[in-house]
């Protein structure tokens, strides 16, 4: 599994087009949501999680949510062009 760097988060923003979410870098990160990573996710590493690690996990998270919700848009997108094509083909009989 190939783990995003938060300094990649951008080049993959830049290329979706729609609403862009700001993850931003290290710096940017809401505080409160490291914090709230590391305690969530420390208990399952062996070692302390540094703050690179917490950043990365931080930013793939808002990465996975941020694809599943292009899918659903497209998934949404595709239903209303097939109700679209039915009552266009009901309209014509």
């Amino acid at each position: 599994m190939k783990i995003v760097d938060a300094a990649n988060l951008d080049d993959r923003r830049s290329k979706r087009t729609g609403p862009q979410l700001d993850l931003g870098t290290t710096s940017r990160l809401n505080q409160n949501t490291l914090e709230e990573t590391r305690r969530l996710w420390q208990p399952k590493y062996r070692g302390k999680l540094s703050e690179r690690e917490t950043v990365e996990i931080s930013s793939n998270l808002c990465l996975f949510f941020t694809i599943l919700a292009e899918w659903e848009e497209a998934r949404v997108a595709l239903e209303q062009r097939g109700e679209n094509q039915r009552g266009r083909e009901d309209a014509g009989a």
